[in-house]
C-alpha cells in the first residue's frame, strides 16, 4: 500500500476514534461512508438499511479505485438502492 495513503488513513482513523470511540471496525467505517454518500445524516436505520448503506460504501470505494464502473441511485423513502454496472468510456 502507498505510504502516503496509509498515513492519511491512520490520521483519519485517529480522528474517528476520538469522535466515535475506540471500537470502530471495517463495518463501522463502511457504514459511516454509506451515511455520508446517502447525504441524510444521523437517522435511525433498520438492519436492512444499514446493510444497504454498507453496500453503498463498498460500491463507492470500488468506483473510486476504478475496480468497477457503477452508477448508484439512492432514494430515502425506505432507502431504495439501485446499483447498475456500465461500460467504461
Amino acid at each position: 500500500m502507498d505510504y502516503e495513503i496509509e498515513l492519511r488513513y491512520q490520521k483519519l482513523n485517529k480522528h474517528l476514534e476520538k469522535t466515535f470511540g475506540d471500537d470502530l471496525d471495517v463495518h463501522a467505517l463502511l457504514f459511516l461512508i454509506g451515511v455520508n454518500e446517502l447525504g441524510k445524516g444521523h437517522n435511525k436505520y433498520s438492519k436492512q438499511e444499514k446493510t444497504d448503506l454498507i453496500h453503498i460504501a463498498i460500491c463507492t470505494l470500488l468506483a473510486l479505485r476504478d475496480i468497477m464502473n457503477i452508477r448508484v441511485e439512492m432514494k430515502m423513502d425506505g432507502l431504495t438502492l439501485n446499483v447498475e454496472e456500465f461500460a467504461a468510456d
